[in-house]
């Protein structure tokens, strides 16, 4: 592996460092309850991606996973715009609930 490798960059971290910028990028938030547009049928999205501090608009082509939605954490794949709206064309959702159930029932198993 290389050293120093990320599999993303939270939002803040993204923001912050210029040298991302121009480069493909995975980059993790969570979806905001404003400005949320998703086209199922037409294979978009448009949101805005929170950090702890920081912001960023993405606009998204491709398939909509059945589990994006405000408020839930998310990874996308792309690049900045030179109008400052990043470009996605990969989205992983994260389900929160989901993870935890599967991680308990390991640990229920290895109790055993």
């Amino acid at each position: 592996f290389k050293e120093g490798w990320v599999y993303y960059l939270e939002v803040d971290a993204f923001v912050a460092n210029i040298r991302y910028h121009n480069q493909r990028v995975r980059l993790h938030g969570k979806v905001a309850e404003q400005d949320l547009e998703s086209h199922p049928g037409r294979l978009t999205a448009q949101f805005v991606l929170l950090g702890e501090a920081d912001r960023v608009p993405v606009v998204y082509n491709g398939v909509v996973p059945d589990t994006f939605k405000a408020g839930r954490q998310v990874v996308v794949e792309g690049r900045l715009g030179d109008d400052g709206v990043f470009q996605a064309d990969v989205m992983m959702t994260k389900c929160a609930s989901k993870y935890q159930a599967e991680e308990h029932s390991a640990a229920l198993r290895n109790e055993k």
